[in-house]
């Protein structure tokens, strides 16, 4: 639950974005209360993650920020998980004359990892590199990613997430994804098997994913083990297992 969303906030430069960035929020005080609700949650579990890897968006990392100090799990970040500016998507103003567009919507790329790192205490491990970066010259100036692009993004971050967390934790059995909401959707539903987004729009038996405010999924393989030593960028186990939803 991020700060913009609370127009109950006593200090209005509470809304001001700590990395400086146009719409990059902290989370209000509901919100930090959540990301600890979570936290003290996914410490009850049988399963706890080994790692996190967060979107480098404040919002996301604040709150994965204070997943980690609870369960003293190292923290990434990503730019594959970043926020979706949707190509689509346009701003308007109101006036006494009715909304009048204002065209598409401007990119705004997440900060650095040692920009971050100076607002949350050098919590942030450099050695992880970026899976995928959807912030690119011609993404910034088209002003946005279309559906397919993001979903295909996340495609492709899946792809290569094993490489990086071989490399990081090769013993790693469970990792939380910190993202945004059109981001988790796209990576549960790669997951779950669909090949386009398409697929799924507009049929509500697929609808399984929760996008709620701090909602959290959990998807475990149907086999018990699934190999990850190969080498190769193409290779894709996650992808190319059977996985299920089950929270």
């Amino acid at each position: 639950y991020n700060a913009s969303w609370n127009k109950q906030e006593d200090d209005e430069s509470f809304l001001i974005p700590p990395t400086g960035i146009p719409g990059d929020t902290r989370l209000s005080n509901n919100g930090v209360l959540q990301s600890k609700e979570l936290a003290h949650y996914l410490l009850s579990l049988d399963t706890q993650p080994d790692l996190v890897v967060s979107s480098p968006y404040y919002r996301c990392v604040e709150t994965a920020y204070n997943v980690t100090k609870l369960l003293d799990v190292p923290l990434y970040t990503d730019r594959g998980l970043g926020e979706w500016f949707d190509y689509n998507s346009t701003t308007t103003k109101t006036s006494v004359l009715g909304e009048t567009s204002l065209g598409r919507k401007d990119v705004h790329p997440p900060s650095d990892v040692e920009t971050l790192n100076k607002l949350f205490k050098n919590t942030i491990k450099k050695t992880w590199e970026d899976c995928v970066d959807p912030y690119s010259k011609e993404v910034i100036e088209r002003k946005g990613e279309t559906q397919q692009e993001m979903y295909e993004r996340t495609r492709q971050f899946l792809q290569l997430l094993v490489r990086q967390v071989d490399r990081e934790m090769p013993d790693a059995e469970a990792i939380l994804l910190v993202t945004h909401a059109p981001i988790k959707i796209s990576l549960g539903l790669n997951l779950l098997g669909f090949k386009d987004i398409k697929e799924v729009t507009g049929n509500e038996e697929n609808t399984l994913i929760r996008s709620g405010c701090c909602s959290l999924d959990k998807y475990e393989l149907e086999d018990s083990m699934v190999t990850t030593t190969s080498t190769n960028t193409t290779s894709t186990p996650l992808l190319n297992s059977a996985w299920r939803i089950t929270m």
